[in-house]
């Protein structure tokens, strides 16, 4: 168990299933933008399962206080975090996902695109937006964001080529070596072809800056409002 910001923080057990749930479900419902898909009791399978997967740390107010907030995390890829929507602004989030940074050395996870909050809040904490997606593959079928920590560096741009034509005085005139052969029957000299085709560095070529698939999964619930500022 870790206490951080005067919370304590610990794994879940089998018998926190309902009330971390009970989080899951009040955050949903109070989105006008989410499709009520899930019932309460699937909310309360779908944590009992990432229970059992190892993946839950919930934050709660003393050792046997309630609790407030959850993350569930297997390895690299956040699959939910959780505040109780009254506990939000109150560095409830914010501690759980700085006690994820201090165990991986990187992180991912989706958001939706209509929960700018939680856009604010993870680019705010160094996450930087890789891709989105038209939310296909996910249950509610909304467009999706995929963030990655720590964020990609920026490429600084390439210096300017020095410009040496000032040093070549106006008046010097620069005689070629050699002028090409003419053709002996034309007179003419003969064209040079051009390439049939240029290189293109094709962009689907670039890796992603972690060494995991990024291609969106279906996931029975995104990462939700992290009501942490």
């Amino acid at each position: 168990m870790t206490k951080t910001h005067q919370l304590d923080v610990r794994a879940a057990q089998p018998t926190d299933a309902g009330k971390a749930a009970d989080i899951l479900t009040l955050n949903n419902r109070s989105f006008d933008w989410m499709p009520q898909i899930h019932t309460a009791v699937q909310d309360i399978d779908f944590l009992a399962e990432m229970i059992d997967q190892g993946w839950v740390t919930v934050a709660t107010k003393g050792h046997y206080g309630p609790i407030l907030g959850f993350i569930a995390r297997d390895k690299w890829t956040i699959h939910s975090l959780y505040v109780h929507p009254e506990w939000q602004s109150k560095g409830i989030g914010k501690a759980l996902l700085d006690l994820a940074k201090s165990e991986s050395p990187a992180l991912k996870l989706w958001t939706f695109e209509a929960n700018t909050r939680a856009q604010e809040f993870y680019l705010r904490e160094g996450f930087g937006e890789e891709q989105r997606s038209d939310g296909s593959t996910n249950d509610e079928k909304l467009p999706d964001i995929f963030y990655v920590w720590p964020a990609p560096e920026l490429e600084e741009p390439a210096p300017e080529e020095e410009d040496v034509s000032a040093d070549v005085s106006e008046d010097v005139t620069v005689e070629p070596d050699s002028a090409p052969a003419k053709d002996a029957e034309t007179g003419e000299a003969p064209q040079t072809e051009a390439a049939e085709t240029a290189s293109v560095d094709d962009p689907s070529d670039a890796q992603p800056s972690l060494p995991i698939d990024t291609t969106p999964q279906p996931q029975p619930k995104p990462v939700g409002d992290q009501g942490s500022k």
